[in-house]
């Protein structure tokens, strides 16, 4: 067999395969987890870039390409415990959501008129706090480069270092 497979070859390979292939889904599904039918159609995926990379000098060919079909799936189920090693998964209960009901106007009227107009920059916006966004962070900028935006705005209005702490901190200690 050479490593170019012609497709009369890759048909009759694949069809000696095909029972390996399958027993090898089922295995994989009764140790790891996970749905049959994924999985199978993984391997299937797993040895079409197997077959492609066969060398005879490695083994068999059968031998081969289910020790690299096996690696990859294991491949994705490693992949999957990292990616949710990350991002926990945590039951929240619906009643629990609805009791932190979060009442904008009330919010507003527990701040100073200074915090205020932190607020009203944050949601409405400014043109002069919107293009040092654009000019800081691009079309998204993220958070910290549009509070750095609102930052200098306030600066060039006028208002001191201090000022403009004490309203982010009032914001801050409302929302907390």
């Amino acid at each position: 067999m050479s490593a170019a497979l012609s497709t009369d070859a890759a048909s009759e390979t694949y069809a000696d395969v095909q029972e390996k292939l399958d027993k090898l889904s089922y295995a994989f599904v009764r140790q790891y987890g996970g749905n049959y039918e994924d999985v199978r159609a993984d391997a299937n995926l797993y040895y079409l870039r197997a077959s492609e990379l066969y060398n005879p000098g490695q083994g068999s060919f059968e031998q081969w390409v289910c020790h690299r079909v096996w690696l990859n799936l294991l491949e994705v189920v490693r992949v999957q415990a990292k990616r949710n090693a990350r991002l926990p998964r945590s039951a929240v209960e619906l009643g629990t959501l609805a009791d932190r009901r979060f009442d904008m106007v009330e919010f507003l009227d527990e701040l100073s008129d200074d915090a205020r107009t932190v607020v009203r920059l944050l949601f409405v916006g400014n043109r002069d706090v919107a293009l040092a966004e654009i000019q800081r962070g691009g079309l998204k900028p993220k958070p910290h480069q549009t509070r750095n935006a609102i930052r200098e705005y306030l600066r060039d209005v006028g208002w001191g270092a201090g000022r403009i702490l004490e309203s982010f901190q009032e914001i801050r200690k409302a929302l907390g």
